[in-house]
């Protein structure tokens, strides 16, 4: 949602709790169990991180301000992280140099700081009044998930642009452990198709399960659990493509990487 409509969470001409009482609210929907809430934004957009701080106090929520790698700030020829591998044809661009940078400067932070789940926002972006009030029971879905899975989840996605067609995902923790074929011959396929149709699993925000996400771009708003933080900088460790596109390549079959869905597309 635009940052703009994020402050209705507490609609107009309605009185907004005290601060310790919107506090209160979160802690009550669980959001103690997350570690960080990071905000991710140039330091050259002020209007941006005062507004997504307005937004923060506005539901209670304590956020975590990381300032983005500038273009300005990076030098082709000795980049802040290794460019190889850039495909024929490809140009890089400063700013995409330092947005990977910026990323996994987060990742390396929050597994410094022994996290075990954060959210990383880009400072355009916020959740909207429905799904604010979810988004701690999707992240317990997604552990419940892993244990029926007998997997760790890496990555949720809040936001995607879908590379592929999302209506035969696999509910996440569902029958057959969902993700990666799932398993367990053609009973278990038909538990899992009758799953999909109805709707199992935890809700999305707006409807539907939480599911295993195919190729998409989605580096705008998503949550990270301490294994998706040592994978991705096990796999991101250097800039070849575009951050979206290089973490997309990720969930190819084979790679271990599991990415769930928790956003309506």
């Amino acid at each position: 949602v635009d940052l703009p409509s994020a402050l209705t969470f507490y609609p107009d001409g309605g009185r907004a709790p005290s601060a310790a009482a919107r506090a209160a609210e979160r802690a009550a929907e669980g959001w103690d169990a997350l570690d960080a809430i990071y905000t991710v934004g140039l330091a050259s957009c002020a209007q941006r991180a005062s507004i997504m701080e307005a937004v923060g106090t506005h539901v209670g929520l304590p956020l975590t301000r990381i300032e983005a790698t500038p273009f300005s700030a990076v030098d082709l020829a000795a980049p802040p992280l290794p460019v190889v591998n850039v495909p024929k044809g490809d140009s890089v661009a400063a700013g995409q140099v330092g947005c990977s940078h910026t990323h996994l400067r987060i990742w390396r932070e929050a597994l410094a700081r022994n996290y075990s789940r954060v959210v990383v926002l880009e400072d355009d972006v916020f959740f909207t009044p429905a799904a604010l009030p979810r988004v701690p029971a999707i992240l317990a879905a997604a552990d419940a998930g892993a244990v029926a899975a007998g997997r760790p989840w890496h990555m949720i996605l809040f936001r995607r642009t879908a590379l592929d067609a999302t209506t035969r995902e696999e509910v996440w923790g569902g029958d057959g452990g969902g993700g990666d074929g799932g398993g367990g011959g053609a009973a278990a396929l038909r538990r899992r198709r009758s799953r999909r149709r109805r709707g199992g699993g935890v809700a999305k925000p707006l409807g539907g399960p939480l599911t295993v996400s195919g190729p998409a771009w989605a580096t705008a708003a998503y949550a990270l659990s301490r294994a998706g933080m040592h994978y991705l900088l096990s796999h991101v460790t250097a800039y070849n493509v575009p951050l979206d596109v290089q973490v997309s390549r990720l969930h190819a079959p084979g790679t271990g990487f599991t990415s769930l869905a928790a956003c309506n597309d």
